[in-house]
């Protein structure tokens, strides 16, 4: 009879309401989106050249009442880098703070589920004028048959995990409080030969509709192209063993 009981808390586990098998599913419809993001139509996106190839481009989507969604892509080829070191650049979050523009504080946070999944905090400082973090939890992917890696990376939310919410930055002596920012961040990574890399990032992340959409996405595309620049730097100083 215990058999038969193991059995069927773990079918439940599988099969149930959040089992294993929803969240496999909703996972691939996640990985599904990140790659029609990447490899579908660019209309209705401003695109700006970042030379060598790369673009890095923005769009505004209607999200509330109140908020639109700002979406930003950079797509490049990375030259004389890994595949396995642009991977890893992403994955190691507690390594962020040496790198990341504005990134003063990153560490892991776990224990992990598996080892293709991540838990990550970090904050961010600019200056005197303000604070913000961000805590994420990722997963990523491998296809074998075309060597794709993606990862995709969404805010943790409280309910539903184990790992406690590390406390806000304090914004004391700050112009301003930015507090604790929800954005959504997808990578591929696709090998184009052992040592030449196409890498796609993307970020998305609410705005209030007051904003100049304009402004904001200008603002954006410059960032996102400061993290390609910085992360290209890291990706080839491990190439050279440094």
């Amino acid at each position: 009879a215990e058999p038969s009981r193991s059995v069927s808390r773990r079918l439940e586990a599988l099969t149930g309401p959040g089992g294993e098998l929803a969240s496999l599913s909703k996972r691939y419809e996640l990985l599904q989106t990140s790659l029609e993001l990447f490899n579908g139509d660019d209309a209705g996106w401003d695109i700006s050249d970042m030379g060598g190839g790369g673009i890095v481009a923005a769009r505004t989507r209607s999200n509330t009442a109140t908020t639109n969604l700002v979406d930003v892509k950079i797509d490049a080829t990375l030259q004389n880098i890994s595949p396995a070191d642009t991977l890893m650049i992403w994955r190691e979050v507690g390594h962020y703070s040496s790198w990341f523009p504005f990134c003063s504080r990153s560490a892991m946070l776990g224990p992990f589920v598996h080892a293709a999944e991540i838990v990550g905090h970090l904050v961010f400082e600019v200056a005197m004028y303000g604070v913000m973090d961000i805590v994420i939890a990722g997963f990523g992917c491998h296809k074998p048959r075309d060597g794709l890696m993606q990862l995709s990376v969404r805010p943790l939310e409280q309910h539903g995990t184990s790992i406690a919410l590390p406390p806000k930055p304090d914004p004391s002596g700050k112009v301003f409080t930015l507090g604790r920012i929800r954005v959504v961040i997808d990578v591929l990574i696709e090998p184009l030969s052992p040592t030449d890399v196409r890498f796609c990032y993307s970020m998305t992340q609410p705005v209030p509709r007051a904003a100049p959409s304009w402004i904001i996405r200008m603002i954006l595309k410059h960032g996102m192209g400061t993290i390609f620049s910085e992360m290209q730097k890291v990706a080839l100083t491990m190439a050279r063993k440094d």
